[in-house]
């Protein structure tokens, strides 16, 4: 009777130990850990972006659309935000340390643990900056890649009736590469030729296959001849464009009133609008005079773009310099 009542107390305890807790002690991933990606599949709108994470024979899955990585800056405290849904979140230990994520021809080992989880997931993103070694425009700065800063919160892993919670926990950065230069003039100290069109209020700068177009309500107004400086906010009726051709563009492209098919336009953005009261967005022009026997034969319209940023539907990206003096623009008498 006794050995049977002493079971009967094990067995209640050991019942009431079990309440579906489970401390995973090898759960050993931190924000320095690697995180390593596979290719995105070309065919589908918005194909998920897998990457993974591991150590030892551990590893740690995440999975979800590639959008949530776009190479857009995030606004500052504001990142994208993400509640996983059912298989965008796993964690496995495995037989040996793990491969072939990314191919099926890649034999993995024997799966011995995978915890499904759940949680929200935070991901700010912002630019890099490199220096631009390319001819002729060495010393400029150029966004050579957007670095996406993962933070998941509230995470449950799940395996059967065992969970385990965690807070918070580093994922860790991912990059994605952004090959855009913006080299109008190197160095920032040589700028180019602004044209205007003769009748339409369209003024250009080309530069092999990129372009930068002004889009004035008033070009008199923005440009008169008038020794001095001024300035015009970025707005609906003041509008700057940056295009990316996929062959360099002629004058008569930016002129003419039906532009040509050839070439054609692999990438469109535009410089957000002015914030009332705040310093970005802002077109600036100093006027020189210039002189031909001692008589003004004509002004010089020098074009700095103050803080803009460029932005379309899928990216945004800041010019590297606060203030980019794009070009000159030469009017005769």
């Amino acid at each position: 009777m006794k050995k049977f009542l002493g079971l009967f107390v094990f067995l209640v305890l050991l019942n009431g130990c079990d309440d579906g807790d489970l401390t995973v002690s090898s759960f050993s991933f931190s924000g320095t850990d690697t995180v390593q990606s596979c290719p995105l599949d070309a065919t589908v709108a918005d194909p998920k972006q897998l990457l993974y994470k591991i150590s030892g024979n551990e590893a740690i899955i995440l999975n979800i659309p590639s959008s949530f990585y776009r190479n857009q800056k995030t606004e500052d405290g504001v990142p994208r935000t993400r509640v996983l849904q059912a298989g965008e979140l796993i964690y496995r230990v495995y037989a040996s340390t793990p491969a072939g994520f990314c191919s099926s021809a890649t034999a993995a080992p024997a799966i011995n643990e995978e915890w499904s989880g759940t949680a929200t997931a935070y991901i700010t993103s912002k630019p890099v900056l490199t220096d631009d070694t390319s001819t002729p425009a060495v010393g400029d700065s150029i966004i050579t890649k957007y670095d996406h800063q993962i933070i998941l919160q509230n995470i449950t892993f799940t395996k059967g009736e065992q969970q385990q919670v965690i807070s918070t926990m580093d994922f860790g950065s991912f990059s994605t590469p952004y090959n855009v230069r913006f080299n109008f003039s190197p160095n920032n100290v040589d700028p180019a030729v602004i044209t205007k069109c003769p009748s339409k209020e369209l003024l250009f700068v080309s530069k092999t296959t990129l372009a930068i177009i002004l889009l004035p309500e008033s070009s008199a107004a923005l440009f008169p001849n008038t020794v001095g400086t001024r300035t015009q906010p970025i707005n609906a009726t003041n509008r700057v464009a940056y295009r990316i051709f996929n062959a360099s563009p002629g004058t008569s492209y930016f002129c003419a009133n039906i532009p040509p098919v050839s070439p054609t336009v692999k990438d469109e953005w535009y410089a957000q609008n002015n914030i009332a009261g705040n310093t970005n967005g802002i077109i600036q022009v100093v006027t020189t005079a210039f002189m031909n026997n001692n008589q003004i034969a004509g002004y010089s319209h020098t074009v700095t773009l103050k803080n803009v940023t460029f932005e379309n539907a899928l990216t945004n990206f800041p010019i590297p310099q606060a203030d980019y003096i794009l070009g000159v623009y030469n009017v005769n008498l």
